[in-house]
């Protein structure tokens, strides 16, 4: 699992490094603040961590009725390359509401449904589904978890020879503020319902989906660091209608069928966007406005259908 998020970070990070913006030095990271979560008095505390690996101990530890587990919640053999398949639901673990530790449910390729978790409320460290593509198509049920102090990582979670995965990720909405959001490598990722309600998060990096649409992030103002869309070939519209800042970089990155439909109504300021490599984008003008009022201070754009300058946009969208 480590060696999964070890390359989606070496990945967004070689592309961030690629690109040629003025990075602000002055930018503090204003990430979650982690805290030792203590349980209510009613909890009922297992300590330590749990490694949960077939649909066996799942069943039995949830026998248990624990609603607080003050360590790690492990889904699947994170030590293991092999996939389990021999993991059906999550059912059980239905009465857990927090988790003093990391949550990765990883490498399962009989898995269906993440239901079970539906009464999660906090996580104090990373939440990571990653490779449990094969028949879990739709990743939700998690609207009542409303702290999470870690990254939230979905990756890889696709069927058979990379094909199919799940389709859609819902859900997350009672969350107001996060680190950092990394969705990748769910090639058949079509529809993202999810973090309606975020309004700050230092990263937000989506790639390699089959998205049409980026609409769901209604409610972000806030973003302390990078948003990047790359190599989502489906992808035609970007709207985030209370963005305001972007502190370092916007990326479009071979996404081959947008074409400039891109709507940030209240932005304020973007320190550099960056275009690169979208086979069709031509279209400026939905930017020119916010490039007249100096919202965005810095543009590239290379190996698009047209390159222009802040300078060119002006001109052309007179």
């Amino acid at each position: 699992m480590k060696n999964i998020i070890i390359l989606i970070l070496v990945q967004f990070n070689l592309f961030s490094c690629a690109q040629n913006s003025k990075k602000n030095d002055e930018v503090k990271e204003d990430k979650v603040e982690k805290i030792n979560y203590k349980p209510n008095k009613d909890d009922k505390v297992y300590s330590g961590d749990v490694n949960l690996t077939n649909q066996n101990e799942i069943d039995e530890f949830g026998k248990n009725n624990y609603t607080f587990i003050d360590g790690n919640l492990h889904i699947g053999n994170i030590n293991s390359i092999d996939f389990s398949k021999e993991i059906f639901n999550v059912d059980a673990l239905k009465t857990i509401k927090s988790i003093n530790g990391e949550f990765i449910m990883t490498r399962i390729n009989t898995i269906e449904s993440v239901s079970g978790l539906t009464n999660l409320e906090r996580v104090n460290g990373d939440f990571t589904i990653s490779g449990c593509g094969y028949k879990l198509k739709k990743i939700g049920a998690f609207n009542k978890l409303a702290e999470l102090s870690g990254d939230v990582t979905f990756a890889n979670n696709n069927g058979e020879y990379g094909q199919n995965g799940i389709t859609e990720i819902s859900g997350f909405n009672n969350l107001k503020k996060i680190n950092n959001i990394y969705i990748t490598g769910n090639l058949g990722l079509k529809f993202l319902n999810c973090f309606n309600n975020i309004e700050e998060v230092k990263t937000i990096y989506i790639s390699n989906t089959s998205v049409e649409e980026i609409s769901n992030f209604k409610n972000l103002k806030m973003v302390n660091g990078k948003f990047s869309i790359e190599y989502s070939e489906n992808l035609i519209q970007v709207s985030l209608p209370n963005l305001e800042i972007v502190k370092e970089h916007f990326a479009l990155h071979e996404n081959s069928k947008i074409n400039g439909n891109i709507n940030m109504p209240k932005l304020k300021k973007i320190n550099h966007l960056y275009l690169s490599s979208n086979k069709k984008f031509e279209d400026y003008c939905n930017l020119s406005e916010s490039i007249k009022q100096n919202k965005i201070d810095s543009l590239s754009a290379y190996f698009n259908k047209i390159d222009l300058t802040k300078e060119q946009v002006l001109e052309k969208c007179k």
